[in-house]
């Protein structure tokens, strides 16, 4: 009787173990799966910057585009006003 006893202590340590191994196992689990979870956001939201930045991007090249335009019809009336100008000062 005393090895039944013997082996029923083993099996029930045996389970205790088991048992706290599964408990850790779960909490580790848990933890990968709110870190991912996190991972996951900050995927989100370096995306979410990426294509903030895109278009902040494509907005400053418009931009830049009309600046230029504008500073090439500047220089283009510079241009006509010295020949206006120097052209004067030729004929008198």
């Amino acid at each position: 009787m005393s090895q039944l006893a013997e082996k029923i202590d083993e099996l029930v340590n045996k389970v205790i173990s088991l048992e706290t191994e599964v408990t850790s196992q779960t909490l580790l689990i848990d933890r990968l799966r709110r870190e991912a979870d996190e991972l996951q956001a900050q995927v989100q939201s370096l995306e979410e910057d990426t294509a903030a930045l895109m278009d902040d991007t494509h907005n400053l090249n418009i931009r830049v585009t009309a600046i230029e335009a504008k500073l090439q019809t500047i220089e283009n009336l510079n241009k006509d006003v010295v020949v206006h100008v120097y052209g004067s000062l030729l004929i008198v």
